[in-house]
């Protein structure tokens, strides 16, 4: 199974902010999406970095003014991207070696081509697993009645 797999059944919306935006803006709009991570670009549409709802935790325990805080001080900007054609084992790898949960995706312009998240990992292989399951359940229900 592969990126592009998943981006087909999510989707390719992206959620995105501009650096110089607050970090109350970045959580208002975290929030009412329901996500958990906006891609900070530019006015061309470049990837400058990601921001998370563990980087906006960590500054509400600090005790950070969101409203005066600017995204471009806080996102994490070495930010590791797949493209549509790795698997989604690759993608397993990255995130747990570098302990991240969501993955910007890039096509071969370089072009924001989706996000993909633990959690769509996880369901990509539950789903797999359970059609997995399925399929067995038919050859034995069928090679029982062929006996």
């Amino acid at each position: 199974m592969t990126i592009q797999d998943i981006l087909n059944q999510k989707g390719t919306r992206v959620i995105t902010i501009e650096p110089h935006h607050t970090l109350y803006l970045a959580l208002a709009t975290l929030i009412e999406n329901k996500i958990g991570a906006l891609i900070a670009h530019d006015h061309a549409g470049t990837l400058l970095g990601i921001i998370t709802e563990r980087d906006l935790m960590r500054e509400v325990y600090k005790d950070t003014d969101l409203r005066a805080v600017r995204v471009e001080d806080v996102m994490t900007r070495n930010i590791v991207t797949g493209n549509p054609d790795h698997d989604i084992e690759y993608v397993m790898a990255k995130m747990t070696e570098g302990r991240f949960r969501h993955m910007p995706v890039l096509d071969d312009e370089n072009t924001l081509a989706g996000i993909i998240s633990i959690g769509d990992i996880v369901k990509a292989k539950l789903q797999h697993v359970e059609e997995e399951v399925t399929q067995y359940k038919d050859f034995v229900t069928l090679d029982w009645r062929a006996s």
